[in-house]
């Protein structure tokens, strides 16, 4: 007699870690061998602005459930402080609270954090969003030290601090009493210098978003002296600012950060890029990721002139279009599509390229056969070509590039030839074009042309 699969036990716990919310909650009604198989994702996360009814639940099934809650967003009241506290979520690996101004508040706060933080990796702190909270001061965070202890060192591995106040004093305890920190974020975080700067050195940490203001402070050293081993950037705003003291900043960075490799732009004015990479201020500077309506020939020249270099090129979509969803892409303009031509310098002389994703820009595919690309290392490659205006057109170029390098694994690695073209071949259909230029990269795995990435 055939078995339903979900009649097993081990499937089904299997399945529950990839179903939807509702899916989980509708299968946890079915007997109680689904509800103890399903009740983790419905537990996971507690997101308190959308279920405000968790503070209703019985205290009985907290003490008993309790244990599946993995992440908590969004709390902000006081009253959402001593609620948690009142069970014991003891494998809790993400906490996000809004702060306010209260001191019986970060009281509160910190002690849920004292009591969670043997198993926490990643803590949000910032400042309260309400429209009421506009005009009110900022946060003054002094007391960062003490959500930790001493016997137990934290396990965080990511912390946000952001819109609030914050002493150095207190920042250099907290990444001193937090080893494993491997991210920071400080994005608009006012740092005050109270006394005598500690430069302790956090080795951990590779990554960091704060605002280009906090790299060079008037009247306190830059808090990147305390990493290092620092590799990404994330300059976190789109504000460009008015002043920019280049031999300051190369400075700092050559200093303390020597082994910066990538940046991450939100400006949206491509000047002070152009500026930051023909001034040498990042001398090992090797991935770029900005916003697309950054793009500029000045941009894609300068960067085109440094050909050994990159190994990772990447575009944030236009702000205008940051919220759309990912089937949307197929319709958007390219705003540099007068200009598109001088992409192809690019793939044709980075020849260290691993990443290209300009999945904004659509390429038309008589420029690309013009010449051939240099990247043969590339890995990843978004991007959309004229003519693939649709989804089904797109999935039956990936569905049959799939095909062919899985082909060309089973024959142990023989290469699948791309077809020379002459002119007559190039009259044949958009999709065989785009699969011939897609063969020529043995090493690529993920593409997408415009609708869902593939892994091929």
């Amino acid at each position: 007699m055939n078995k339903n699969p979900l009649d097993i036990p081990e499937i089904r716990s299997r399945i529950a870690l990839f179903v939807t919310l509702k899916d989980a909650l509708s299968c946890v009604l079915l007997s109680k061998g689904f509800s103890q198989d399903f009740v983790y994702p419905v537990w996971h996360t507690i997101d308190l602005a959308i279920h405000p009814g968790f503070l209703q639940m019985d205290r009985s099934t907290l003490f008993k459930l309790g244990h599946h809650i993995r992440t908590i967003k969004n709390v902000s009241t006081l009253k959402q402080l001593k609620f948690l506290q009142s069970f014991k979520a003891c494998n809790l690996s993400t906490l996000e609270v809004e702060m306010t101004e209260s001191f019986l508040y970060h009281t509160r706060c910190y002690s849920l954090i004292r009591r969670t933080h043997g198993n926490l990796t990643n803590l949000i702190l910032r400042r309260r969003r309400e429209p009421s909270f506009r005009s009110s001061p900022r946060f003054l965070l002094d007391s960062l030290m003490t959500i930790t202890q001493p016997t137990q060192p934290p396990k965080l591995t990511s912390i946000s601090i952001t819109s609030l106040h914050l002493t150095r004093t207190s920042f250099v305890a907290l990444l001193r009493a937090c080893p494993a920190l491997t991210n920071v974020d400080v994005w608009e975080t006012v740092f005050t210098l109270d006394q005598a700067l500690d430069t302790f050195q956090h080795t951990g940490v590779t990554s960091i978003k704060a605002l280009m203001k906090v790299v060079v402070m008037p009247n306190q050293p830059s808090i990147f002296i305390h990493f290092p081993n620092l590799r990404q950037w994330d300059t976190a705003s789109s504000q460009t600012p008015d002043s920019f003291p280049t031999q300051l900043v190369k400075d700092t960075f050559s200093i303390w950060c020597p082994k910066l490799i990538e940046i991450k732009s939100n400006f949206t004015s491509s000047n002070l890029l152009v500026h930051l990479l023909v001034k040498d201020v990042f001398i090992n500077l090797t991935a770029l990721t900005f916003r697309y309506e950054c793009m500029s020939e000045d941009l894609v020249q300068t960067i085109a002139c440094y050909p050994t270099k990159w190994t990772k090129i990447c575009c944030y979509p236009p702000s205008s279009n940051s919220g759309e969803k990912e089937d949307d892409i197929l319709q958007r303009q390219d705003q540099f599509q007068s200009s598109g031509r001088i992409l192809q310098l690019w793939p044709r002389l980075l020849e260290k390229l691993v990443t290209l994703d300009i999945i904004e820009h659509k390429m038309n595919i008589d420029e690309v056969e013009k010449a051939s690309w240099s990247c043969n290392d590339l890995e990843t490659l978004f991007v959309r070509i004229q003519g693939l205006s649709t989804k089904e057109k797109i999935d039956s170029v990936l569905m049959r590039l799939k095909e062919m390098k899985a082909l060309q694994r089973r024959k142990s690695g023989t290469p699948v030839i791309a077809v020379r073209m002459d002119d007559h071949d190039r009259e044949m259909s958009i999709e065989a074009r785009v699969l011939n230029h897609l063969l020529k990269f043995k090493k690529l795995k993920y593409v997408s042309l415009g609708s869902t990435a593939w892994t091929v």
